[in-house]
């Protein structure tokens, strides 16, 4: 979150001792249970987003490593193609275009 949402007010005692603490979500007050809920909430979402971003991660290594694969492929056949447009070009230049 990057704007305060929730905010909280510390109870004292006439001696100077902590009471309690209550937690205000956008002005309303809310219940222990409340704010246990909107943990869990929380945590669920980050343990989805995390399982996504795991999942994108593994089909991105995935396609580096087939891209890498490709790009190898791709200079064996060029440097093929190179040997032979070269060995067609020492074949001209001996025996002509026949």
């Amino acid at each position: 979150m990057s704007e305060k949402r929730f905010t909280g007010k510390m109870l004292v005692a006439t001696n100077g001792e902590e009471f309690g603490f209550t937690i205000y979500d956008e002005d309303k007050r809310m219940s222990i249970k409340g704010v246990v809920d909107l943990l869990n909430e929380q945590q669920a979402t980050i343990s989805q987003l995390q399982d996504l971003c795991g999942e994108s991660d593994g089909e991105n290594a995935k396609l580096r490593i087939e891209n890498k694969r490709l790009q190898e492929e791709n200079e064996q056949l060029r440097q093929k193609l190179d040997f032979y447009l070269l060995d067609e070009f020492e074949w001209k230049e001996k025996y002509g275009d026949d």
